[in-house]
């Protein structure tokens, strides 16, 4: 029994060395025509790889700006905070939040990533910048609505990436130029700054806007009630002056225990004429109240503190944007031992299949 098994696996051994060498063989006959498809698979991949457009990304790494990035805008705020500011009850006093959060760097961070990543301001950049529009050339749209879905479609091309363990971003653009990729890239950041800077302008003017408002209309109700008050003298001082004239008192008097509780006589119907004439006579009324000068002082330092240009810059540059040193596609090498490897082994299955 033993024997024969050992027969049998002899036997087995022999004949898969006599096919291992049948196949050798067909392969060596057939050697020149697996070169020749290799050959062949080769220069079909140079070809796809080198007439497949190549595509480039430029890269950018930003964090949270510094004060240094907006030194106008943070001095501008600070000089306008005694103006915002409330006392509270323990005698502190307190900064309205909504003038400080226009300096807040992590607002303003945030401001410039909503403006970087939104559709909007894409599909406005790309229709504009002239790297963006060599992705044009040779389209031809129907409707207008044709060119919209192209432009869409390039959205893609303009990334903003979240690093897992820190605060920092990654901004890029992939286009088919190395420096068309870097050119626009620093173009769309300006262009995304100079957005943040506008709407920054605006809410501070804005807010500073609604506390002008207030302050007018606090000296508009302190006029409405000093220019009641002088009214209500001037018709006290001219009963006055009859009652004066009535008790033939011309000069003044003195009066140390005076009782006349609503119509004072005691200056005498002369002085109380003169009275009489500077209240007619009264245009300006912030001699009568401290308030009011103190709301249109505000109100002057308000008008003059206030900028309507501003330079900043929204973010910080941690690593400036970059010539890309690689194209992202075609992977040309790549391409080419894939299409050499692919070749070869066609070429051994059809010489192994022609034969059998």
């Amino acid at each position: 029994m033993s024997e024969e098994f050992d027969n049998g696996y002899h036997r087995m051994k022999l004949n898969g060395k006599d096919e291992l060498k049948g196949i050798i063989s067909i392969l060596m006959q057939g050697k020149w025509l697996i070169l020749t498809i290799t050959i062949a698979f080769m220069i079909i991949g140079a070809t796809v790889a080198f007439s497949v457009q190549p595509w480039w990304t430029s890269k950018a790494k930003i964090t949270k700006p510094m004060i240094s990035d907006y030194p106008v805008l943070y001095s501008n705020v600070k000089s306008l905070s005694p103006y915002f500011s409330i006392e509270s009850r323990s005698g502190q006093m307190i900064v309205d939040k909504s003038l400080e959060s226009i300096i807040d760097d992590e607002l303003i961070f945030d401001m410039f990533l909503s403006n970087f990543d939104s559709n909007n301001n894409k599909q406005e950049f790309i229709r504009e910048n002239s790297d963006f529009q060599s992705l044009f050339d040779g389209k031809e749209f129907d409707t207008e609505n044709a060119r919209d879905n192209f432009i869409s479609s390039l959205l893609q091309l303009i990334k903003l990436e979240k690093l897992k363990y820190s605060d920092d971003i990654i901004v890029s653009i992939q286009l088919t130029s190395q420096n068309g990729a870097k050119d626009a890239l620093e173009s769309y950041i300006n262009f995304v700054n100079k957005k943040v800077v506008t709407q920054i302008l605006n809410n501070l003017q804005a807010i500073v806007g609604a506390k002008k408002d207030l302050i007018l209309s606090k000296i508009s109700l302190l006029e409405d009630e000093l220019k009641f008050k002088i009214e209500l003298e001037k018709k006290k001082t001219q009963m006055a002056i009859k009652i004066a004239e009535a008790a033939n008192i011309q000069k003044p008097i003195l009066t140390p225990n005076d009782s006349e509780k609503y119509f004072s006589i005691a200056l005498g119907a002369e002085a109380l004429n003169e009275k009489f004439k500077v209240l007619k006579s009264l245009d300006n009324h912030d001699l009568f109240s401290g308030d009011i000068n103190y709301y249109k002082t505000q109100l002057k330092h308000l008008n003059s503190s206030v900028v309507n240009d501003l330079t900043l810059q929204s973010f910080n540059y941690l690593d400036q944007p970059s010539y890309p040193f690689g194209k992202d596609k075609p992977k040309r090498l790549f391409i080419l031992i894939l299409s050499m490897i692919f070749g070869f082994v066609t070429g051994v299955v059809f010489v192994i299949f022609r034969k059998l």
